[in-house]
């Protein structure tokens, strides 16, 4: 069976507060065999834990980037897993459905969510994504290359 981490994009402070508590209370109190839920935030004073972690950056719309590949950074460093699932605090995880989605992938090269075609089509962050573990490696591996100051 393929692990999923997910890892879930959070905010300590209202309203990203509630969604989280509103998450743990819903979705994220069923259990999955192989899904773990890890919730990440930015700066603060208090302490990780096996559910929530904290991470050396401001707290703001352009620094999820930042944020975001921190947190990945910290999942290969301290979690096994196949896939990430990315949603935002504020997305309701079918975690059932999520398995039986990712059953369905090949097992590398996996970059998945909702595309906006533009002029430079782009991955839309605020809907989620699911990113295979040699994906997450390559994004941390060439991270100075990336233009993290927009917001994902």
């Amino acid at each position: 069976m393929r692990k999923i981490l997910i890892l879930v994009l959070s905010a300590d402070f209202p309203p990203y507060d509630k969604m989280v508590q509103t998450s743990l209370e819903t979705w994220d109190s069923i259990e999955q065999e192989g899904c773990e839920t890890v919730y990440y935030f930015g700066k603060s004073n208090k302490q990780n834990t096996d559910k929530f972690i904290y991470l050396p950056v401001q707290e703001s719309l352009l620094s999820m980037g930042q944020k975001t590949l921190m947190a990945f950074e910290w999942a290969l460093q301290n979690i096994e897993f196949d896939y990430i699932a990315r949603p935002h605090s504020c997305i309701y995880v079918n975690k059932k459905e999520l398995v039986k989605y990712i059953d369905s992938l090949p097992n590398e090269n996996v970059f998945s969510g909702l595309m906006v075609e533009d002029k430079r089509p782009w991955l839309w962050g605020g809907c989620g994504y699911i990113i295979s573990k040699d994906v997450v490696k390559k994004l941390v591996d060439n991270k100075l290359r990336l233009d993290i100051r927009k917001m994902e």
